[in-house]
């Protein structure tokens, strides 16, 4: 879709190219006044072009960098995943716990290959399904040791996998080119990334531990590029990937000579289609649903990492918003140049159409200036699009990196890449901005009559008219505007405002559109009350008899062009509007997480999380484990207690053809050590029970009771009540009851870690519900002596864990401390770049100043004719470009800074409505220092672009200036 969008703008500018080019060799005398008017004035056709340029510059980047991020995410799913679209696990299949089999055996593997030939309400499912292999894998550590025997480089949470080779090819053959066939029963294949972790090479032995832990040296017999069956990382979500052979798969794994643990299916789109591959045979699929109703299990592996990504990087279409701020500036600055260029030739065109050159002529003379212009600003602006995303994704991509790997564990490597397509959309965009301006304005300044073109500008133009007192018509048009614009402010404080907002999906963009046009409403009614708020400024200087008549001078100009006065203020107003936007959002959204997060209290009172996979370890067994291990920093440790975690398929409907549709159901089984240490709070609990210790334990000691957390999208909606019989129906004919003596309060920060909500047994209970033992893990919880020294201690525990064959240590600080920030590293660097479009403002103004003078030459000449001091000019023309940046920067700062408020209240009125009580925590926090600076560095660099023009004007003779013509 981007190419034929990058083929067709790019195809509009060459046609404009091409028939204006056509134009000039018919016409030269258009061509070479075109070239000799932009050479004419080089200063200010440079800072058009800049002006312009930056306009695409932000463009360009925004459409780079989003490029580079979509092309690094479908790089992830191109090495890791291939044509492997789903995966099914052996354990946990209903249909072999039936069997009491925890592997698939052969004649599994052909009852699953046989469902696509069958039909599902009528439809075939054999479009969907582009093949089956059935694998062996399991997750171990890699180890390279020295000469003695020690570790030099460890390689963790490694999926070691094998499958028959014969039958990959045909799954997928693009995965196996330059892997060797024959692999030796002490053979091994690593990918790059595997190999880069242990620092080996092809030729080398590395050690691997088998699933009891037993150590194994094989030779690496190749390093090859992750691609599909070479970069499968497993449902386990492992860090890295080595091939062995099939039969020293199983012998590795644990399982008989004709099994296998899992099969991969993958669908029949091409192997460059992720988006479309993973949400074809998701959870949404024919196949999918089939497999459910005969009572198989899938994880669709590619649509769930593809969702996490995505998830994680939910924010980076928000720089679109900075694209589109950009265009609307470029929009207004463009449109004021070119009447400011049209405007001062004005006599230049009543001569040429006086002596015979005709309106079509003119027309085309000035929309050859905008192509030059346009094509000028085009390319560079293109070109300082691509450094400016460099620099972008530079700053974000190591904390994108570790965010992606902490809370999504998924290895993206996120690296800069020119899309051509997205740089001709951005260079073609640029382009026509300039193109479209000049299209509109060309028009209308062609429009006047000979005589009236020929009439000196002395009126409105330039700026020495008086200006007209405000009639009643305009009074009371600023009277029902007024109202109007207090009614929509006085709407978004109601009640019912952030109520409504609450219930909708796209409240951030519906609160920044109500903010933006309540920006450009004041906008509109500042622009229109001009004439009030200027008497009200000289009112106030009135004493002050020197600065009277300079007030005088400053203040007219802006008044009688009050179009082009409007148009530099929403300028302005557009650029701080959003940049005090984010910047409020961002000071309360840190400052909520900061002293919000508590990770205790969302995790129940442990600081560390270790899962041992399907075994089922007592609190006893747990803490034996650990002080057995030298390595282990078991004297850091206050307190261990061993919670059980079982997923258990939950019949929740039957379809209107019979087919069973279950569900995936976690509950967690706890002990006493559990009961006696959570902090988990039960905002509801059975009277029997006079503490929330006592009821915690009692489910630990009876079978038959369960606490659960109240989330109404856990239940299908209904609220649990204390006394309830919750029923599980494992199958049609087997139904599970337990009784509800408490229910818990949720904490949606907890929502990551499902041993802190849920549903809570006893381990004695979760083994009669999950029948598989090999479906039920054990979460290792633990709780430090003293929390300052979790790093510490978090990477010896990590270490000790690992050469004991256990990966999955969490650390739930880590992984706020890495979410928090790249969400704070993001918003500053959007802030900082939506600040660069502030540069199309000043420039804006620079050159509409330098303009100004140039258009004002006559009437600054008789002011210094009839004894006005230069230094008095020089201040009123300051003090007009000080006027209007002043006006709009304050309405963007003061109005952004309320938009941004305005979300937080309806963030704020959310966390209320779920009951969460977070909403305390949540506070406006006005970033003033911040926000004083922008306003002083912006005013500082508007005056200095104001004294160049008015430097200018002082130097003008009043001879010179007063016989100026055009």
């Amino acid at each position: 879709m981007s190419t034929y969008v990058a083929l067709g703008l790019f195809g509009t500018v060459l046609l404009f190219v091409l028939y204006y080019g056509y134009r000039g060799r018919r016409q030269p005398h258009l061509r070479r006044m075109a070239f000799r008017n932009l050479g004419k004035q080089k200063g200010t056709s440079l800072l058009t072009v800049i002006g312009a340029m930056v306009a695409t510059a932000l463009i360009t980047a925004t459409l780079l960098l989003q490029a580079s991020m979509n092309a690094s995410q479908e790089q992830v799913f191109v090495e890791q995943f291939g044509r492997i679209n789903s995966d099914l696990p052996a354990v946990g299949q209903t249909e072999l716990v039936k069997q009491s089999r925890s592997y698939f055996a052969k004649e599994d593997v052909e009852t699953l290959r046989s469902l696509p030939e069958e039909t599902y309400q009528g439809h075939p499912l054999y479009d969907e399904v582009g093949g089956f292999l059935p694998t062996v894998g399991y997750e171990a550590l890699l180890m390279k040791t020295d000469g003695a025997g020690e570790a030099v480089a460890l390689s963790p949470h490694t999926h070691v996998h094998g499958f028959d080779w014969q039958e990959a090819q045909t799954f997928d053959a693009r995965a196996l080119v330059g892997a060797p066939t024959d692999l030796a029963d002490d053979e091994l294949v690593l990918s790059t990334r595997t190999a880069e972790r242990l620092d080996v090479q092809a030729g080398d032995e590395v050690t691997v531990f088998d699933a009891v832990q037993h150590k194994q040296v094989f030779t690496v017999r190749a390093v090859v590029p992750e691609q599909g069956l070479t970069g499968y990382r497993g449902i386990e979500q492992a860090q890295a990937t080595a091939v062995v052979s099939l039969k020293v798969a199983r012998r590795l794994a644990g399982v008989p000579n004709d099994a296998y643990t899992n099969v991969l299916v993958s669908a029949k789109e091409s192997l460059f289609a992720p988006v479309a591959q993973s949400f074809r045979m998701s959870s949404s699929s024919k196949y999918h649903a089939l497999l459910m109703g005969s009572g198989w299990q899938e994880e669709p592996v590619k649509a769930e990492a593809w969702q996490r990504v995505e998830h994680s990087l939910k924010f980076i279409p928000l720089f679109n918003i900075a694209g589109v701020n950009a265009i609307l500036i470029a929009l207004v600055l463009i449109i004021n140049l070119f009447k400011m260029i049209a405007e001062e030739r004005r006599q230049e065109f009543g001569i040429l159409r006086a002596v015979g050159m005709t309106r079509r002529h003119l027309i085309r003379l000035l929309r050859m200036e905008g192509l030059l212009y346009a094509l000028a600003s085009g390319v560079v602006g293109a070109l300082a699009g691509i450094g400016v995303s460099y620099l972008l994704l530079l700053g974000l991509r190591d904390t994108m990196q570790r965010a992606v790997a902490y809370s999504e564990q998924l290895d993206v490597r996120f690296a800069f890449s020119v899309d051509p397509a997205m740089l001709l959309i951005g260079f073609g965009t640029g382009a026509l901005l300039v193109l479209l301006c000049v299209w509109f304005v060309s028009r209308r300044a062609t429009r006047e009559q000979i005589v009236d073109a020929l009439r000196a500008a002395d009126g409105a133009g330039d700026g020495m008219a008086q200006a007209k007192r405000p009639s009643l018509k305009r009074q009371a048009f600023v009277m029902v505007w007024a109202v109007l614009t207090a009614a929509l402010f006085t709407w978004t404080l109601t009640d019912a405002f952030r109520d409504g907002l609450v219930q909708s999906d796209i409240y951030l963009l519906v609160v920044f559109g109500v903010g933006l046009l309540q920006a450009l409403m004041m906008i509109v009614l500042v622009v229109t009350a001009l004439p009030f708020l200027t008497a009200g400024v000289q009112a106030l200087f009135r004493g002050l008899h020197g600065w009277t008549m300079i007030l005088r001078m400053a203040l007219r100009y802006p008044e009688v062009n009050r179009k082009r006065t409007g148009l530099l203020i929403t300028m302005f107003a557009l650029v701080f509007f959003l940049t005090s936007f984010i910047g409020v959002f961002l000071q309360s959204f840190s400052n909520y997480f900061v002293a919000s997060y508590d990770t205790r209290a969302i995790t129940g009172g442990y600081d560390l999380m270790a899962t041992v996979p399907m075994k089922t370890w007592t609190t006893e067994e747990a803490r034996q484990f650990l002080q057995k291990r030298d390595d282990a920093p078991t004297e850091a440790l206050a307190r261990t207690v061993s919670l059980w975690q079982g997923t258990a398929q939950s019949l929740r409907m039957i379809d209107p053809i019979g087919k069973p549709i279950y569900e995936a159901v976690v509950f967690n089984g706890i002990d006493s050590a559990f009961a006696e240490t959570t902090t988990i709070e039960l905002e509801e609990r059975n009277s029997h029970y006079k503490s929330d210790r006592e009821a915690w334990e009692a489910v630990a000691q009876d079978p038959e009771l369960m606490i659960v957390t109240d989330m109404p999208w856990q239940n299908g909606g209904e609220q649990y009540r204390v006394g309830q019989n919750y029923a599980i129906r494992l199958s049609p004919d087997v139904t599970v009851r337990k009784k509800v003596i408490g229910v818990a309060k949720y904490d949606p920060q907890s929502y990551a870690y499902t041993t802190s909500y849920g549903y809570w047994v006893n381990q004695q209970a979760l083994q009669g519900i999950v029948t598989d033992p090999r479906a039920i893990d054990s979460v290792l919880m633990m709780r430090l002596q003293d929390e300052g020294d979790l790093p510490t201690v978090a990477k010896r525990l990590e270490k000790s864990l690992n050469l004991a064959g256990l990966f999955q240590l969490t650390n739930p600080q880590a992984e706020f401390v890495a979410g928090m920030s790249f969400t704070t590293l993001f918003f500053s660097l959007f802030e900082k770049f939506n600040l660069l479009a502030t540069l199309i403002g000043i420039v804006g103004l620079m050159v509409v100043m330098l303009r100004v003078i140039r258009e004002r030459r006559q009437g600054i000449g008789m002011l210094r004719a009839i004894g006005v001091q230069t230094s008095a000019i020089y201040k009123s023309i300051l003090i007009e470009g000080a006027w209007v940046g002043a006006l709009g920067i304050a309405l963007g700062l003061l109005l952004g800074s309320y938009t941004g408020s305005l979300l937080v209240g309806v963030m704020r009125t959310g966390m209320a409505t779920d009951g969460s009580g977070a909403e305390s925590a949540m506070q406006v926090v006005f970033p003033s220092g911040k926000l004083g600076l922008y306003f002083a560095l912006a005013m500082a660099v508007t005056l200095l672009c104001a004294a160049i023009p008015a430097r200018q004007a002082v130097k003008l003779s009043p001879a010179e200036a007063t016989k100026y013509v055009g």
